[in-house]
């Protein structure tokens, strides 16, 4: 019986030699190279392996699996580069500039008010929103450009999200030898279905 489990979802940073992009692991599976098996007697561990046990402090069972920092590993999952423009979009600027313009009521007039009739109609008002929009755009041209963040995390549509300690070549092995144990489960539950269906209908 399992007292308590627990995985660490904390992001960590890969770099492939040619560029870095951040792991959120969160729904992964895991796989590692490397585990860890002791005992004690306290549900929690209060010491590392190899140290502060006796032999009769064999209650309970602690097992720890562990990818190091620097290690090799292989992720598959979902790809995204983000950029800090894509939280502020065009049209939520416009809007704020034409608030800010609408606090000065006679700074608005003198700018927009062509016919001088001392209000600003709705052709005017068009007008002031074209102004805005070239002006925000010209803002954006001159804002420096943000650094791009790539994030691989798991995937919308479900597909498989993997992080995985091991070789390629060893983790391709270990994929076949599961897609083979499916086929073979998989005809052996249709031999036996139609084995049963013969017997009934035959």
């Amino acid at each position: 019986m399992s007292v308590n489990s627990g995985r660490s979802e904390q992001p960590f940073q890969l770099d492939d030699g040619t560029g870095v992009c951040i792991v959120q692991p969160a729904g992964a599976e895991v796989l590692t190279a490397e585990n860890t098996t002791w005992y004690g007697d306290t549900p929690w561990p209060t010491h590392p392996p190899g140290q502060g046990a006796t032999f009769g402090e064999r209650e309970y069972r602690y097992f720890e699996e562990r990818i190091y920092e620097h290690e090799q590993v292989n992720v598959l999952g979902q790809f995204r580069t983000l950029t800090g423009t894509e939280n502020t979009t065009r049209d939520a600027d416009v809007v704020a500039l034409l608030a800010e313009w609408k606090q000065d009521q006679k700074a608005l007039a003198e700018r927009f008010d062509a016919d001088r009739d001392g209000t600003v109609s709705l052709a005017e008002w068009e007008r002031a929103r074209e102004a805005a929009k070239l002006a925000v755009t010209q803002r954006h041209l001159e804002r420096p450009v943000p650094p791009a963040l790539h994030v691989v995390s798991r995937p919308d549509d479900g597909q498989l999200f993997l992080v995985a300690a091991y070789p390629e070549k060893d983790l391709a092995r270990r994929y076949r030898r599961k897609a083979m144990v499916a086929f073979a489960g998989f005809a052996v539950a249709t031999w036996a279905l139609a084995w049963l269906l013969q017997g009934v209908f035959g």
